[in-house]
């Protein structure tokens, strides 16, 4: 193996390094960052059991699209490098003076590519699969390499996991979903024509093979300006979700270019190893290791061939009734509105984590911080969706039932890829003009195990009642009312029911900070929680490049009369 996944960081100016990269998709490691992303949805032709020539069309195709269009790690890396030297000249250009309509313009990534499988196309025909290529298996869980593996979700598939989850029944999905996808791909381009062009070649191509296109999902990001904030950068702002908070701010850190930008953009934090023998401010360590995400490709043909589970939810959001809320909890409590919406979701809408910040949105760091300071969750409730979805720590304990070391905790984090759909970012004042639905967030997110990471975060964390429930670990809390209740932001829960692991009644959280770092009180009404509605998703893998490539041979002639064809520029 060139490069061992349990490395803290990843080093990929290396020889090995770029091995890896070269045979590793995009999006994993890093975020593909265009503003335009579509996401297909399709079921490929079956074959009969004596019907090779089927299965042969789409391993040609599949291999054929992955020469021409999917985009690998270490392309990646090189497109977000020229787009950054472009940044920076512009900046220098700026400070000499030089006027907008002269300023040379930094060169995009282009198209961006990535393609995914469900479970069905590693299946053989007898089953109703592909019969593509083994079945890649999970990784072991970090920290846990002596326990017993989680089950094998990905090979269930989502729609399995209705119960465990508390998702909505399948009848309720969009019907787009309660279709078998067996793959996702992914088109992200800055330029939207550019994107709709190589959409629709990839559509017309699909249907020419006998592909059914069962849904497509479409992805904006939504930028927003926060003045006050060092994060924003010039004629952008800050990537927000439909309820206007920053998104995506807090992401594990695999790679020397992630960390060394993080360190610049945190200037007082000299080193973020968690045993620098300096001990200086040594509150959150964002590394990783590459086994969080990745694990071997059993198809690939290289030593160099890794792989990671992505995991797909389209989630609805109610923005009218989450403002509602935030505006009848800030009349309950007297406090503001942007404290109460910072309660329930953890950070104040440009970022600024509540646990550290009283309300004034001045310059903090973003994301170096713990709660040990706030145990009694005085300042950020137990159940504000940042600390439930990663309490930091907080719920290691050797006797208590949560995380027996740190590594387990640290173990179940994932990398999160979401983006908005629905529309632009509604800040209107008026609860009437804001949208219930039609809005909100294509969720997706990579990981070497589903069941140990997305799936236990959702259900033993954001689903949990009892998660870090006063009394169950830690000192302090016993100032803390009862039960901390759902995540309020993506929690989902058992109508009139008892969770039957925990033993408990899956209740909406109604304990509240009088204010900032006062005492807890209990407030029943508003119900905090269900704004976010799951419509359908899937589990899939998105396999190495040599495995795309090497399935079949691409025809060239084909590849070279649509290369020709391709636009010219773009707007």
């Amino acid at each position: 193996m060139p490069h061992s996944l349990s490395n803290p960081i990843f080093d990929q100016a290396a020889e090995e390094g770029n091995a890896l990269l070269a045979e590793l998709q995009g999006n994993i490691l890093n975020g593909h960052g265009r503003d335009y992303s579509v996401h297909i949805f399709v079921r490929f032709p079956r074959p009969h059991a004596t019907d090779d020539e089927t299965a042969q069309a789409v391993r040609s195709w599949i291999a054929c699209f992955a020469r021409e269009r999917v985009t690998s790690a270490q392309a990646q890396a090189i497109g977000s490098k020229k787009f950054k030297d472009g940044q920076k000249l512009m900046e220098e250009e700026r400070k000499k003076g030089t006027t907008e309509e002269k300023m040379p313009l930094p060169e995009d990534g282009g198209l961006f590519a990535h393609i995914a499988f469900a479970a069905s196309v590693f299946r053989t025909v007898e089953e109703g699969g592909l019969a593509l290529g083994a079945s890649p298996n999970p990784g072991v869980p970090l920290g846990q390499e002596d326990q017993p593996m989680p089950p094998d979700v990905f090979k269930a598939g989502l729609k399995s996991r209705q119960k465990e989850l508390f998702d909505p029944p399948t009848a309720d999905w969009e019907p787009g979903f309660q279709g078998d996808p067996d793959a996702l791909i992914i088109l992200a381009d800055d330029k939207q024509n550019r994107m709709i062009f190589v959409e629709t070649e990839t559509v017309r191509e699909l249907h020419e093979l006998g592909t059914t296109i069962l849904t497509v999902e479409r992805g904006h990001t939504l930028w927003r300006k926060f003045e006050r904030r060092r994060r924003g950068e010039p004629g952008h702002g800050i990537p927000v979700e439909h309820f206007g908070y920053a998104d995506g701010v807090s992401q594990p850190i695999f790679t020397q270019a992630q960390l060394d930008q993080y360190l610049e953009r945190n200037p007082d934090i000299d080193h973020v190893f968690p045993d620098d023998p300096s001990g200086k401010l040594r509150l959150w360590d964002p590394t990783a290791a590459l086994k969080l995400v990745l694990v071997p490709d059993p198809n690939g043909q290289t030593e160099a061939s890794f792989g990671s589970y992505l995991v797909f939810r389209k989630l609805e959001q109610n923005v009218r009734e989450f403002q509602r809320a935030k505006r009848q909890l800030a009349q309950r409590l007297n406090i503001s509105k942007e404290l109460a919406g910072a309660m329930a979701v953890g950070r104040f809408e440009d970022a600024t984590p509540l646990v550290l910040e009283p309300g004034d949105l001045s310059d903090k760091v973003t994301n170096n911080f713990n709660y040990t300071g706030d145990p009694s969750a005085r300042s950020c409730p137990f159940h504000a969706h940042i600390r439930k979805s990663n309490p930091r720590l907080e719920s290691v304990s050797k006797e208590g039932p949560f995380a027996g070391s740190n590594e387990i905790e640290r173990g179940h984090r994932i990398a999160r890829r979401g983006v908005p759909y629905g529309g632009r970012l509604n800040e209107e004042s008026e609860l009437e003009e804001l949208p219930t639905g039609g809005v909100g967030l294509l969720f997706m997110c990579y990981q070497s195990n589903i069941a140990n990471q997305f799936e236990f975060i959702q259900r033993f964390w954001c689903n949990n009642p009892l998660f870090l429930e006063p009394g169950l670990g830690g000192p302090g809390r016993e100032q803390y009312l009862n039960a901390t209740g759902i995540d309020a932001i993506i929690g989902q829960r058992l109508r009139n029911e008892t969770d039957p692991v925990v033993k408990a009644p899956v209740e909406a959280p109604h304990n509240w900070p009088a204010g900032w770092g006062k005492p807890t009180v209990e407030v029943t009404s508003p119900a905090f929680a269900e704004f976010v509605t799951m419509k359908g998703g899937e589990y899939f893998f998105s396999p190495s490049m040599s495995f795309l490539l090497e399935l079949d041979g691409c025809d060239a002639g084909k590849l070279a009369a649509n290369q020709t064809a391709k636009p010219k520029g773009g707007g």
